[in-house]
């Protein structure tokens, strides 16, 4: 056995790294936590996002819908026309046909990017998230 002067400075050394370890295990876990609160926000950040992009994209497929039905009308109006001979009539639904076709491919393209914004967001909001999956988080 060691004398008491030696085990008491052993006491006292391992208390004093004991509680210092303890205080930066407490800072660490807390910068970790803080870490991961900032990191759960982005991704219900990026969440509402691609929500919100999945809403503009079944609105614009929802316009096309209908552009494409009031163009089908006016071509078959059209085809009337040319029946019945009336050409001032064919002319404007004519043009209108022109019209809406070219705001369905606008609508077509505007689709395309809204898809191409979620994706990239949602790809994004992955490659993020990937890193952090060790923790056990989700």
């Amino acid at each position: 056995m060691f004398p008491v002067e030696v085990q008491a400075t052993t006491r006292i050394h391992h208390k004093y790294w004991t509680d210092k370890y303890s205080f930066y295990a407490k800072t660490y876990d807390s910068v970790n936590m803080m870490e991961v609160k900032r990191l759960k926000a982005e991704v219900s950040i990026v969440d509402e996002v691609i929500e919100a992009l999945k809403v503009k994209e079944d609105e614009a497929e929802s316009r096309i819908g209908l552009r494409t039905a009031e163009n089908e009308k006016i071509k078959k109006e059209v085809h009337l026309c040319k029946v019945e001979g009336t050409n001032k009539e064919k002319v404007e639904l004519q043009v209108q046909v022109v019209e809406l076709t070219v705001e369905v491919a606008n609508l077509r393209q505007q689709l395309n990017e809204v898809r191409e914004a979620a994706v990239n967001e949602h790809g994004a909001h992955f490659r993020e998230t990937d890193k952090y999956d060790g923790l056990n988080l989700y």
